[in-house]
């Protein structure tokens, strides 16, 4: 059986997206059965390389975590992730942090 196929079978036996397995099969040992909302937002705006209208990250987030989700709850992931808003175009993506190079103190 290839490993797709064998996916498409845990899937199906256990009611869950092959997303879904394919994210709790990527966990560490001994770390939670699923991905936090956090996490699976933390997971969607690491893997883009662009910004993300809400929307999207909101699915691809539900995709990961295997459920429907609250719209505030990955709101209030997106703020605690400190994740940049650009109004401009109404998109979401991730704030890299700086190096110590990077960081200025005042004088």
């Amino acid at each position: 059986m290839t490993g797709e196929r064998a996916l498409r079978a845990v899937a199906e036996a256990t009611g869950d997206s092959v997303n879904t397995i394919r994210a709790n099969r990527a966990r560490p040992w001994g770390g939670a059965r699923r991905l936090t909302i956090r996490e699976a937002v933390e997971e969607v705006l690491s893997r883009s390389t662009e910004s993300l209208p809400f929307e999207a990250i909101a699915r691809e987030a539900a995709t990961l975590v295997g459920r429907p989700l609250n719209s505030a709850a990955v709101s209030a992931s997106l703020v605690a992730l400190d994740a940049a808003y650009d109004t401009t175009r109404a998109t979401w993506s991730r704030v890299a942090a700086a190096t110590d190079d990077e960081v200025v103190t005042a004088a």
